[in-house]
């Protein structure tokens, strides 16, 4: 973590060309900023830039090498708000979709926490009149927000975790309840999103676990939060604003990334597993197929952030 070099944004101009290639959507997800190219290499600010997901992300859509440099994250908010000035907000879409007809009320419920304004909507609509995966195409070309998906029998099909160009709540049985919640922690900049849309579903009775995973899925790596850096990182996680009135407890695993969140759903009955993809989201696929194959005391459902890519970069590392 010491090896990367730290800079402040104050007297640094950022790229404008550079920022052309870097979706503002993506530049807050990964919490990056192009500063300049340099013999066919783009120096990136980034408040993580351990992520080397994100990197390759930010090396596909630059169609160079880049070299990150490690700045303030609120320093690159600010950078990134001077860049993108504020538009007047869309309205905010849900689109639900239930494998049965007669439980898409359920999805559309949940799926109603999330536009609390009556100018914003929920789109509901159940397998008999659309298949998965021209859901996949609705939820990227109606500009939703998010896609509620219930499921209650099926498995999680890989092709919906990595296709999908939304956040995803995969919704099983016993959705209605959803107030055991696991937070898997990755330990980058999305995490702080995660938390944001984790909000709506928190109830006076909701219990928290906070579940940092490794950085990688190297076996035997130590918790991120053994790290300074990235202990500040959870402590900003813990403080979120979203979870003032809500029980927190923080669990640690040893083990790569994947059978953490494995183990941890076999050994503890939670209602909803909640993480952030890196990437298009293989390494949670292999997460969600993994719970799925060990069986859980109680079936979970999934809240899965999505960088907001389209699928318009190519396939980043996990």
């Amino acid at each position: 973590m010491s090896g990367y070099l730290s800079i402040e944004l104050d007297n640094l101009a950022v790229d404008p060309v550079l920022m052309t290639h870097l979706p503002a959507g993506l530049a807050a997800y990964y919490l990056a900023l192009p500063l300049a190219c340099e013999d066919g290499v783009v120096s990136v600010a980034m408040a993580h830039p351990e992520n080397k997901t994100a990197l390759a992300v930010l090396a596909n859509l630059f169609a160079a090498p880049v070299v990150p440099v490690r700045a303030p994250a609120t320093a690159i908010r600010q950078a990134l708000s001077c860049c993108n000035p504020a538009k007047s907000p869309l309205p905010r879409r849900v689109l639900a979709w239930s494998s049965q007809d007669e439980q898409i009320q359920l999805a559309a419920g949940i799926a109603a926490c999330f536009v609390p304004a009556e100018a914003e909507t929920v789109t509901a609509m159940s397998a008999s009149e659309l298949d998965l995966e021209s859901l996949l195409d609705v939820a990227r070309e109606g500009r939703y927000i998010l896609t509620v998906v219930h499921r209650p029998q099926e498995r999680v099909p890989a092709l919906l975790l990595q296709r999908a160009g939304t956040p995803l709540l995969l919704l099983r049985n016993g959705a209605q309840g959803l107030r055991r919640i696991l937070v898997a922690l990755r330990g980058y900049s999305a995490d702080g999103q995660l938390l944001d849309w984790l909000a709506p579903l928190l109830q006076p009775d909701t219990s928290v676990t906070f579940m940092p995973l490794h950085a990688d899925d190297t076996p035997g790596q130590l918790p991120f939060l053994l790290n300074k850096v990235e202990r500040g990182h959870l402590k900003d996680c813990l403080h979120h604003p979203a979870l003032r009135n809500t029980q927190v407890w923080v669990k640690l695993r040893q083990g790569q990334a994947v059978n953490q969140v494995i183990e941890e759903t076999s050994q503890d009955a939670y209602d909803l597993v909640v993480i952030a993809a890196e990437g298009y989201g293989h390494l949670v696929s292999r997460i969600v197929t993994g719970v799925e194959e060990k069986g859980t005391r109680r079936q979970c459902s999934f809240f899965i952030l999505k960088p907001p890519t389209n699928g318009e970069i190519g396939q980043p590392v996990k």
